[in-house]
């Protein structure tokens, strides 16, 4: 990755919904998405809290910000929906 990508990535703790919106908070304006890798299998499989992807959503309603699911690995193996079908959160 770019340096400049890196500087211009913020990364918060995994099923942190709180941790994010603070993020949100503080780089106020300036985030233009939460994306969000909802079970993220190349580390073990990890599942997300069960309200994680609904707060994700409301920060990202509340903050006029892009909510992206990246499902490359999660897609088809938890439910032909994806984690969206699961979760009942439609990424934006």
């Amino acid at each position: 990755m770019s340096p400049e990508v890196v500087d211009a990535t913020i990364v918060c703790r995994f099923n942190d919904a709180g941790d994010v919106q603070r993020a949100v908070e503080e780089h106020d304006g300036e985030v233009a998405a939460i994306i969000v890798e909802p079970i993220p299998h190349n580390i073990g499989t990890v599942l997300p809290r069960k309200d994680s992807s609904s707060r994700f959503a409301q920060s990202a309603t509340r903050n006029g910000i892009v909510l992206i699911f990246d499902e490359v690995i999660t897609g088809f193996r938890h439910h032909l929906g994806g984690y969206q079908a699961i979760s009942g959160v439609m990424p934006t």
